[in-house]
């Protein structure tokens, strides 16, 4: 006897084409639901750097990595005793809480041999007011080198996959400053900043798109990127699309779909008045 053949019915194949579809966007849906938490994250994190930094100064009336006499407390990295400062700074890397002391201008800085802005991490954790153990010195290239993960992570990392946060000191931004070229008008001494990690620098790359950082601009400050505490980049040779227009009156490029942005966060903490 001949076996009965018979394909699928239309009915079975629109099942199977409704099956599929819901799968499709289930996926789609539930990879956009973890960008936005991841996204949300930012934010989070900046707000947790920021308040542990003031509580920091509050407790020990220095900024983290520009303290004085921060061996006093924790010990001195170097080896010698807890009044007498590092040999070499800031290629001294730390086991523990050992640390070394900054210069206490009220600026956590990357001035000469030492490089407080990897030390400030350093010390937020031994004092537990952030998590993660951190080296204290630069990466292996430069001085300005960030590293996430790993036993010599000497930055954070965030919720977005390599890219992290750094705090740092750049003056004030204006007219007469040739990184007018690159940045708005404005105050960039102990401001926090979130990046790609880029080689031989620090986490200045590009993590998010323009709506991504719209959205948090637009929730946390005032949604233009030119002004207020939330700042991107204007657009320049290596970073075109995330900003359009090099004036106040500028704004997120949210037609641009892939990662675009970095986000500095201006007056996150300050140095005792």
């Amino acid at each position: 006897m001949r076996a009965s053949r018979h394909g699928f019915s239309l009915v079975e194949l629109s099942i199977v084409l409704v099956i599929l579809g819901l799968l499709v966007g289930g996926i789609t849906a539930g990879r956009s639901m973890v960008r936005a938490s991841e996204v949300r994250g930012i934010v989070t994190d900046a707000m947790t750097y920021a308040v542990g930094i003031q509580n920091f100064r509050d407790k020990y009336g220095a900024l983290p990595g520009d303290m004085r006499d921060a061996q006093r407390i924790w010990g001195n990295a170097g080896g010698g005793g807890v009044n007498t400062d590092c040999t070499t700074p800031n290629t001294t890397a730390s086991v523990g809480a050992l640390t070394c002391n900054g210069d206490g201008d009220g600026f956590i800085s990357e001035s000469g041999t030492i490089v407080e802005v990897f030390r400030a991490w350093q010390q937020l954790s031994a004092a537990g007011l952030i998590t993660g153990r951190f080296s204290g010195i630069p990466g292996p290239n430069s001085a300005q080198h960030s590293l996430f993960t790993g036993a010599t992570a000497n930055a954070p990392s965030s919720t977005i996959t390599n890219a992290g946060f750094h705090v740092g000191s750049y003056g004030i931004i204006d007219a007469t400053t040739p990184s007018t070229t690159t940045n708005f008008d404005g105050d960039y001494n102990n401001t926090l900043f979130f990046g790609r990690a880029v080689t031989d620098s620090y986490p200045n790359g590009t993590a998010i798109t323009p709506s991504e950082a719209w959205g948090i601009d637009s929730k946390v400050d005032d949604e233009m990127p030119a002004l207020g505490s939330i700042r991107s980049y204007k657009p320049y040779a290596s970073m075109p699309n995330c900003v359009s227009g090099t004036t106040v009156a500028a704004v997120y490029n949210k037609t641009y779909a892939d990662n675009a942005c970095m986000l500095f966060f201006l007056n996150s903490f300050k140095a005792r008045q």
